[in-house]
């Protein structure tokens, strides 16, 4: 049985060397962008064989998102645990998914790699609107924290 004091060194070790680190001991009204990076970091306290989140960047800013696509990219490539989410953010969905399903009121309409799937006409008219998406301009920070170019 661990002590209190291991608990807690063990529940903050996922947010340690990231920006939630800072702000463990902080009390409450914090913005919403930092209580979703929060709630990804409960997540990942747990020890999740697969991770699955549903809509992680709704009702996010456009840097509050950029936030918290840098953290799930660095936790994807840290921690190396599989992830399932539905995002409707295609931008961040370009940035930093491994591979892409796109569904279409429940028919399937594109798998494979991002810039593929994105790129797809049938995905482009379910999802994107009459424009492509080009590859690696998608405005959301990589796992290494540099910005990529905005579109």
């Amino acid at each position: 049985m661990l002590s209190d004091h291991e608990d807690l060194n063990q529940a903050r070790a996922p947010a340690s060397g990231t920006q939630v680190s800072g702000i463990s001991s902080r009390p409450g009204g914090l913005p919403f962008g930092i209580q979703k990076i929060i709630g990804f970091g409960r997540a990942l306290v747990a020890d999740p064989r697969i991770l699955l989140m549903d809509e992680p960047s709704a009702g996010l800013t456009q840097e509050e998102r950029e936030d918290l696509a840098y953290h799930i990219d660095t936790a994807k490539n840290r921690l190396r645990i599989p992830m399932l989410w539905i995002e409707h953010d295609m931008e961040m969905v370009a940035a930093i998914a491994d591979r892409v399903h796109v569904l279409d009121y429940g028919r399937s309409i594109g798998d494979g790699l991002p810039d593929e799937v994105l790129n797809d006409p049938d995905v482009i008219r379910a999802y994107l609107g009459t424009t492509q998406l080009a590859p690696g301009r998608c405005g959301t920070r990589c796992a290494t924290g540099k910005r990529m170019k905005q579109q």
